[in-house]
């Protein structure tokens, strides 16, 4: 439900979108609340102080106004390349000034907590219309089980496995399921969608039905 794009200015600056999102389309920019949730700045490069104080202002705003934005970003989830050759090298082999983990979401519970409550507006309206809730390996697993424990009173999940066991059952997918069971899949973050496509695929090819993906941030390469 965020979708990522930045620019760097020729002042230094660099600015960093998280655009919210509402039914898989972005919301129109009418207003600053939806227009920016978050952005960054090399503070080194600005000497000016009125300016390092007008955009303290600024982030103070749009703090109070994205807790998820600048939560990660505070907690060292979203991180910034310093310069070009600092770029982060990311899964599918292209590079980024922008690396964003959340992986350690866990251990950051207010924020966990917040996005699970964000997962659980995307859900089908009734929990008759899905069976279980299903995390993409391994990062959107934490996501799925806090919505069903927290926010669906212990509704079903699955836990997908990246690669079958090689001992005992030689299972890819733990808990109970049967042939066209309905799943929810939850991804945390989206660069090609290769990992998510892979998990959809290897879950049909096991009886299971996908009826809706949710995305946490999609960064849109």
């Amino acid at each position: 439900f965020l979708s990522l794009s930045y620019h760097r200015s020729e002042n230094g600056c660099f600015w960093l979108f998280l655009e919210t999102r509402k039914n898989g389309e972005k919301r129109q920019k009418s207003k600053m609340a939806f227009q920016i949730a978050f952005f960054g700045c090399f503070w080194h490069k600005i000497k000016n102080k009125n300016a390092q104080k007008s955009l303290k202002n600024i982030l103070l705003i749009i703090y109070k106004m994205n807790t998820l934005s600048i939560g990660l970003f505070k907690n060292k989830m979203i991180k910034i390349a310093k310069n070009s050759y600092e770029n982060f090298l990311l899964k599918n082999g292209s590079k980024s000034p922008i690396y964003i983990n959340l992986r350690d979401i866990s251990t950051t519970l207010y924020l966990l907590d917040y996005i699970c409550l964000n997962i659980h507006k995307q859900l089908p309206a009734s929990c008759m219309d899905y069976d279980v809730l299903c995390g993409v390996p391994y990062g959107g697993i934490n996501y799925a089980i806090y919505t069903s424990i927290i926010f669906l009173n212990n509704k079903s999940y699955l836990i997908k496995r990246k690669e079958r066991k090689t001992h005992g059952l030689n299972n890819i997918i733990d808990g109970n399921y049967s042939i066209g069971t309905r799943c929810v899949l939850i991804e945390d973050v989206v660069t090609t969608g290769g990992s998510l496509l892979k998990t959809i695929e290897e879950m049909e090819e096991c009886g299971i039905r996908i009826i809706r993906v949710i995305v946490i941030i999609d960064r849109c390469q």
